[in-house]
């Protein structure tokens, strides 16, 4: 009768310690997983004013190009106006190329894009991909009549991938890095838009 008991105790312990090991590796991938990861993810296929295949139209285009770092990811809501989803971003203007925004605080800037609140679908524009925390960016954006500033599009936001950069914190490892001189010469030889307003946000200095 001991014996029986032994091995019931023995039986329990270790389904305890398996259901504790489970539930620790289910909050470690939790931890480590990507916030914007989904099995799916649609993309929409936008009708866009501008070429977005030519920097030089998207910088003609958009009020602002500027480099930031993204500190962090906000809300995602479901916007009735918008083809897909907006998300909210935190980010650190480290260099301006076109307009001059501030450079001492973080900024707010919307994106297009997002996971779904209906569907729980990533959905994005073709071709294009969500910023991340931590990393640097070429941004495209535009100034919005409300005065927010909204990264929406292909290249939106491109991202600064050599290691340099994405360690240093001055501004001047920009210099040879070719993200950013290809929107340089995409700005110094813009093609503007005649149809795009140019609207000035709230971070602008000289708002």
């Amino acid at each position: 009768m001991k014996t029986k008991a032994s091995k019931i105790t023995l039986v329990v312990c270790v389904v305890a310690v398996l259901v504790i090991a489970v539930a620790i590796l289910l909050i470690v991938f939790k931890g480590n997983s990507n916030e914007d990861s989904t099995d799916n993810i649609s993309y929409v296929e936008g009708s866009f004013i501008i070429d977005y295949d030519d920097l030089r139209q998207v910088a003609g285009a958009a009020n602002y190009v500027f480099v930031g770092k993204v500190v962090s990811k906000g809300e995602t809501e479901d916007d009735q106006t918008q083809m897909l989803p907006v998300t909210e971003y935190s980010i650190r203007v480290e260099k301006n190329i076109k307009g001059e925004l501030i450079t001492d605080e973080d900024i707010t800037v919307y994106k297009a894009g997002g996971i779904s609140d209906v569907s729980g679908d990533l959905i994005l524009y073709e071709g294009d991909c969500m910023p991340e925390a931590g990393n640097r960016y070429v941004f495209y954006a535009f100034g919005q009549p409300d005065g927010t500033l909204l990264i929406s599009g292909p290249v939106s936001n491109v991202l600064i991938d050599s290691s340099e950069a994405q360690e240093a914190n001055a501004s001047d490892v920009y210099s040879e890095n070719q993200e950013y001189l290809a929107a340089l010469d995409a700005y110094e030889n813009e093609i503007e838009s005649d149809i795009v307003e140019p609207l000035t946000c709230e971070y602008d200095v000289n708002a």
